[in-house]
C-alpha cells in the first residue's frame, strides 16, 4: 500500500508526506519546504478526533478536538494520552537531550528539511494489536485490573495501581483473557496470583538466550498527524509537550490519507 499527499496550510509553507505500508512494516516518508529555518520539527500522531474544519481557540496555536468527544474516541483507553510520538516501538527516545528517535528533523536556512524511517508496526491498522502503539497519559500510573481489555472507566478501588514510566502503553496480562494468559504471555505464571499484575511479554520476542522479551502495548486508529516546531532547539522526548512550548504548524488527517472523509 502506497499513500501520498500534499498540503499547503501555511503561506507557500508545503509539506509531502508518504506511507508504504507491506508486512507489518510502515515506511515513512516526509518533506517540507518553507518553514521555519533552521528549526526542529517532531511529527505526533494524535488519536482523538480533529475538529473540523480546523479550528483554534482563542490564544492557542494547537487545532481544537472534536468537542462531541470530550473524553476520547469511543473506546480509547482511560490510560491513554492524546498523542503519542511517532516512532518505531523499538525507539529509544533521549528525553530532549539530543534529538528524538521518530519523526525528527532540522529545517535548513532556507526552511526545508525531510525525515525517513521505517516503523515497526502498520500505521494503519486498526486493531488492538494492529496499528500504531497509544502513549501513556500518566507518567507513572496505569490502572490494571482483573478483567480482559483496557481500562474504560475510573480505576476501581479493589484493582492495582501499577507505577512505571514507559513511552507506550502497557498491556498487563490481568488485561488478556484469562484462557489466553499462557499462549500470549510468556511470562505467565499460572501458579503466581500476582503475576496477573506483570506486563505481559509477547512471546515471538523472547530471547532464548536471556528469557527477555518485549512487553505487549495497546494500539488505537489514529485520527490525524501534528507538525510541531521547537523553537527552543529541545524536543520532549515521549510527552507531548503544551502549547508555550512549540507551535503546531499542519495537521494531515487520517481521512484524507484513505480517502474516507465525509
Amino acid at each position: 500500500m502506497r499513500l501520498t499527499r500534499r498540503s499547503a496550510t501555511l503561506a507557500s509553507a508545503i509539506i509531502g508526506m508518504t506511507l508504504s505500508v507491506s508486512n507489518g512494516q510502515t515506511d515513512l516518508r516526509f518533506s517540507v519546504t518553507n518553514l521555519r529555518p533552521n528549526t526542529i520539527y517532531t511529527i505526533w500522531t494524535i488519536f482523538y478526533p480533529l475538529q473540523w474544519p480546523m479550528y483554534f481557540a482563542s490564544g492557542s496555536v494547537r487545532p481544537a478536538l472534536d468537542p462531541n468527544y470530550p473524553t476520547g474516541p469511543a473506546g480509547y483507553y482511560v490510560d491513554g494520552g492524546v498523542v503519542a510520538p511517532t516512532a518505531s516501538l523499538s525507539a529509544e527516545f533521549t528525553n530532549g537531550m539530543g534529538l528524538d528517535p521518530g519523526v525528527t528533523f532540522v529545517t535548513d536556512s532556507w526552511g526545508n528539511g525531510s525525515a525517513h524511517l521505517t516503523l515497526d508496526y502498520n500505521i494503519l491498522g486498526n486493531t488492538y494489536d494492529d496499528g500504531p502503539p497509544v502513549g501513556n497519559k500518566s507518567l507513572v500510573t496505569q490502572c490494571v485490573v482483573d478483567s480482559p481489555g483496557p481500562q474504560p472507566g475510573p480505576c476501581p478501588s479493589t484493582s492495582n495501581v501499577m507505577r512505571v514510566t514507559t513511552t507506550w502503553l502497557r498491556k498487563y496480562i490481568a488485561q488478556v483473557p484469562a484462557a489466553d494468559r499462557a499462549a500470549q504471555c510468556a511470562n505467565y505464571n499460572a501458579s503466581d496470583p500476582g503475576a496477573i499484575y506483570w506486563q505481559c511479554v509477547e512471546p515471538s520476542t523472547v530471547d532464548p538466550n536471556t528469557g527477555a522479551g518485549w512487553p505487549r502495548v495497546w494500539r488505537f486508529p489514529f485520527d490525524h498527524f501534528r507538525l510541531a516546531a521547537h523553537p527552543d532547539g529541545l524536543t520532549h522526548g515521549f510527552i507531548g509537550g503544551n502549547d508555550t512550548e512549540h507551535v503546531i504548524d499542519m495537521v494531515g488527517r487520517r481521512c484524507k490519507l484513505t480517502n474516507t472523509c465525509p
